[in-house]
């Protein structure tokens, strides 16, 4: 079972919030009595190595609790998020849909909760998948209905 069930609040509620620092991050973790996940952007580091380094010393700190983000939904930082996953997994782990499957792939044996990003479509009930660096710039996109969906990323290994 993924650590995420640990960071949910009444196993219900999951609260994500970023922090700067790891001072930051234990304030929070403490001020949430534990019940959040912390997010420490890829994009921040120059290199996978410098972000895994962070990563795992703010995990230290605080039980693991850690969200690892792409840093504002950038797909560019798809590969760095994938790479992350082969030495660090966290608790949470946000990345764009194509790249779930690599994620979970380069996860191995770890176990960390991968949220899968999506965009609006503006049809209800459907959902864009193309949010990978090259599908988000194509002219047509990959329309399709929210519960598709959610069966891919499962089908991937991803969990929302």
């Amino acid at each position: 079972m993924p650590r995420i069930t640990e960071r949910l609040y009444k196993n219900r509620v999951g609260l994500n919030v970023l922090a700067n620092t790891i001072e930051n991050a234990k304030d929070v973790f403490e001020a949430a009595e534990g019940f959040v996940l912390v997010g420490v952007l890829s994009k921040n580091y120059p290199t996978v190595k410098e972000a895994v380094t962070a990563m795992k010393a703010y995990g230290q700190e605080i039980e693991d609790a850690i969200s690892i983000g792409l840093g504002a939904g950038d797909n560019r930082q798809a590969l760095v998020v994938a790479e992350i996953a082969k030495h660090y997994a966290g608790s949470h782990i946000n990345q764009v849909f194509p790249s779930v499957g690599a994620t979970q792939a380069n996860l191995g044996e770890k176990q960390s909760w991968i949220n899968s990003l999506v965009s609006p479509s503006g049809k209800v009930g459907y959902v864009n998948i193309s949010t990978g660096p090259s599908s988000s710039s194509t002219e047509e996109k990959a329309i399709v209905p929210i519960k598709s969906a959610i069966a891919l990323v499962r089908d991937m290994g991803g969990n929302a």
